[in-house]
């Protein structure tokens, strides 16, 4: 929770595992399912996908 003037905001992050990065992040008012399944879209869509080398 991240006190503002306005009330508390809420912070959903995904971290990248191997770089230790956060990959992305979304606030709220309100901490609830909407909040982390939106993270997860937002995630899900900002993906790079590489096919490896032959």
């Amino acid at each position: 929770m991240i006190s503002t003037g306005e009330g508390p905001l809420w912070l959903s992050a995904i971290r990248d595992a191997f770089s230790c990065r956060v990959a992305v992040g979304e606030t709220s008012a309100r901490a609830n399912a909407e909040l982390v399944l939106t993270t997860l879209e937002y995630a899900l869509a900002s993906r790079v996908i590489v096919r490896p080398v032959r």
